[in-house]
């Protein structure tokens, strides 16, 4: 361990507490065991049982004892898991520093130093008063901190167990497992003592060895409990107060002026805000430490993109490395900081309360993205369109990606998000090619080699411009940062058109105009590209259709012609998603990809993206015009549509 038992007890105790005064004199006085009895004492007597709350929501029904039981008796057997992988150690003898994985998935043994085992434990022993479970938890304790010493001066990055994200979800794990075992007398004080002195440890490495990102906020909301949960540890109200300081300065730094944090990723959006509600709980129940007024705000602000994202499913759409998931149990979180907002009542109740938001589409001028919707509720047509910066991490290369969900399904989305190792479908998630955008010369955007975050960015506006009406809405944006390794230099223009109410009888529909215009004078191939589901699909001419169930259709009409990658590896990794309905991200699907492809100079493709639930598709063909585009329908009629219409023009100052 970096600190010794002489430093703890002669350093790193709170001497304003009498019992803490007194185990450093019978340290000193060479009398260990009586120390270390005196200290675990003071601490059993002083941590709070009810953190957890396990009884009190076992007697409430929120919480089944059963499978938690369950969970703990394979834990003392000898399992844990990491990243949806679990591992028997047969002996019950944990090697920490291991790797069990069958690709040697590096997460694995970073996140098996994690710990959610102890919570499991310290839940199940509330439950049943077994003392089997503390012993585990005590076994498993001990050997990690044999196995796993506290770094003086590693990276925030290094080591197998001692990355600081982990140390900052360890104090969360942790502070739950000791506070729910304290008691339990199979818990030896030298047990409880080594554990606080990593507590210390961890103290320091936070405090010294910190990152950014959605890291810092992991790693600062574990600081925070230090100060909060241990005062007898001397430098735990200061480690509180820095933390909470950092976590202050970072809605500064990580949030944009429209709520979304700066990786533009949905996921970790939600983790970094179920970080922040955690440490104003704490703060309120356990402290004397004030919740600024600016940090509430800025969290309701992070709810309320939830609520502008949302697809009429009730669902956060997947961005960059994020995750698709329903956002009622966030909004009953939020209604709970926030309890006199309607709009966050009406989703954490599923409508039975609350109202709606007062605007339908929306756009989010500095994160680049905008939202159509036809309505609240699950018959809505829904599409996102983005034009967004790179982000400051977890970034794919998908730039003017365009989602769909209509009649109940989605029907356009991009690919998901992997596990983050070097195999070929994790580089395929991240590219340009796992996305409904386009590519050039067959190669993906390239803004990743090229790229850097100046602080100042988050206050810049996003390149995406828009206009949304009753009957007719639209949004662009530019691509210009280069294609390839070799950063080729064109530049391509999206623009979607929704016609909200359709055209002479049809359904609510969208054109996609897509403009390539090469800067350096040669010719190019572009492909407009679209991910589709596993779905029956068939392709006619310059028309794509996709038969979903329930009588769901989605046809694509194109000035261009279409070719069709499924399950493809060579010569490029195309046509595959990963399965929406496991719990990890290790699987993935073969799924077409529709990629429409033309040739030349300056190119435009206008493309119909047409949801309906009738069988047949009115617009037959679509043709390019110097100032528009045409549809042809099948009763034999065209309409014209020009850009230079003033409904077509976009801008970006709206708010």
């Amino acid at each position: 361990m970096l600190y010794s038992e002489e430093k703890f007890f002669t350093e790193l105790l709170n001497e304003t507490i009498p019992e803490m005064r007194e185990a450093k004199r019978l340290f000193t006085e060479g009398n260990l065991p009586a120390a270390e009895a005196c200290f675990a004492a003071y601490a059993r007597k002083t941590l709070h049982e009810d953190l957890q709350d396990t009884k009190e929501k076992v007697a409430a029904g929120t919480l089944a004892p059963a499978p938690i039981i369950a969970e703990a008796d394979r834990i003392v057997d000898g399992w844990v898991s990491a990243c949806g992988f679990p591992w028997h150690f047969e002996d019950g003898k944990i090697d920490w520093n291991s790797n069990k994985t069958y690709n040697n998935y590096c997460e694995w043994t970073w996140q098996l130093s994690r710990h959610p085992e102890f919570v499991t434990l310290g839940r199940a022993y509330q439950i049943t008063g077994d003392e089997k479970y503390p012993r585990r938890f005590e076994e498993m304790l001990l050997s990690w901190l044999e196995q796993a010493p506290c770094p003086e001066d590693a990276n925030p990055y290094a080591t197998l167990t001692w990355r600081t994200i982990e140390a900052g979800i360890r104090l969360g794990t942790w502070t739950n497992a000791i506070h729910m075992m304290i008691r339990s007398p199979s818990l030896s004080d030298h047990a409880v003592t080594l554990f606080f002195l990593s507590i210390c440890e961890h103290g320091y490495r936070l405090r010294y060895f910190n990152t950014g990102y959605n890291w810092l906020i992991i790693e600062m909301s574990g600081l925070f409990r230090v100060g909060i949960f241990y005062p007898f540890l001397k430098e735990g109200r200061a480690l509180t107060e820095y933390a909470f300081f950092r976590l202050e300065e970072q809605l500064e730094v990580q949030i944009y002026p429209d709520g979304f944090q700066y990786e533009l990723t949905t996921g970790y959006h939600g983790g970094i805000i179920n970080d922040y509600v955690g440490v104003i709980n704490m703060a309120r129940k356990y402290s004397d430490i004030k919740v600024p007024e600016k940090m509430l705000t800025t969290i309701r602000a992070m709810y309320h993109l939830y609520v502008k994202l949302v697809e009429p499913d009730g669902r956060r759409p997947d961005l960059n490395d994020g995750s698709e998931a329903p956002i009622r149990g966030d909004l009953q979180a939020a209604l709970h900081l926030f309890p006199d907002d309607e709009v966050f009542r009406y989703f954490a109740t599923d409508g039975k309360e609350g109202h709606t938001p007062d605007y339908l589409s929306i756009a989010l001028p500095y994160s680049g993205i905008g939202i159509f919707r036809t309505a609240w509720g699950g018959d809505a047509i829904w599409a996102l369109f983005e034009s967004a910066p790179f982000g400051k991490a977890h970034q794919h290369e998908d730039k003017l990606h365009f989602d769909l969900f209509a009649y109940g399904k989605r029907l356009l989305r991009d690919s998901g998000q992997y596990e983050y190792d070097s195999s070929d479908i994790r580089k395929y998630i991240l590219s340009t090619k796992a996305h409904n955008t386009a590519l050039v010369d067959g190669l993906d955007q390239n803004r990743r080699a090229r790229y850097h975050w100046n602080d100042e960015d988050i206050t810049k506006k996003s390149d995406l411009f828009w206009n949304f009406g009753d009957e007719i809405e639209c949004a662009e944006g530019s691509y210009t940062e280069g294609y390839g390794p070799d950063f080729i230099d064109v530049t391509h223009h999206r623009k979607v058109i929704f016609f909200k109410k359709g055209v002479a009888g049809t359904k609510p529909f969208f054109v996609l105009i897509d403009t390539f215009t090469p800067q350096d004078g040669k010719e190019h191939l572009y492909e407009v590209n679209f991910q589709l589901d596993k779905e029956p699909i068939e392709a006619v001419g310059k028309h794509v259709r996709v038969l979903h169930p329930d009588g769901v259709r989605l046809s694509l009409v194109s000035t261009a012609y279409p070719t069709i990658a499924i399950a493809q590896k060579h010569p490029r990794y195309m046509g595959w998603r990963k399965i929406r309905d496991t719990k990890t991200a290790h699987e993935h699907t073969p799924a077409p990809e529709v990629l429409f492809t033309e040739y030349g100079g300056e190119k435009t493709v206008v493309t119909v993206v047409y949801p309906t639930d009738e069988e047949v598709t009115p617009i037959i063909a679509v043709t390019h015009k110097n100032d528009g585009f045409a549809l042809s329908m099948k009763d034999g009629s065209q309409h014209f549509f020009a850009f230079s219409d003033e409904k077509f023009k976009t801008q970006n100052e709206k708010q």
